[in-house]
């Protein structure tokens, strides 16, 4: 199990004004080349938290189609990069994160794929 220090350490970054998701100094996912504007959503919402878990849905809209646009974010985020294993929480309603493993990798040829 990891220690509180270990999490706040390792804890992923993401800069809005760059696009750039990073794991300490390695960058993991990268969105200048196209717009996700729902994953980006979720990563701003992150990072403003501090990257707590859970984090509520944080992408506008209620009911179905809300709980839609949150799985697909999840979904591509999850398919775009490997270093963070992002879950819906069984309600549509929230989100959780975790790393993959302590020494991420950057994967340029994943990032360039449209959304």
């Amino acid at each position: 199990m990891r220690k509180a220090a270990d999490t706040v350490r390792t804890a992923p970054r993401w800069h809005c004004q760059s696009r750039e998701l990073f794991i300490g100094a390695v960058k993991i996912l990268d969105f200048r080349r196209r717009r996700a504007p729902n994953q980006e959503l979720l990563l701003t919402a992150l990072e403003e938290t501090g990257w707590t878990n859970p984090l509520d849905n944080p992408l506008p809209g209620n009911g179905r189609k809300a709980h839609e646009r949150l799985r697909n974010a999840v979904k591509k985020l999850n398919r775009k990069q490997q270093a963070i294993v992002f879950h819906l929480d069984g309600t549509g309603t929230a989100i959780r994160w975790e790393l993959c493993s302590s020494e991420p990798t950057s994967n340029p040829h994943r990032t360039q794929r449209g959304s």
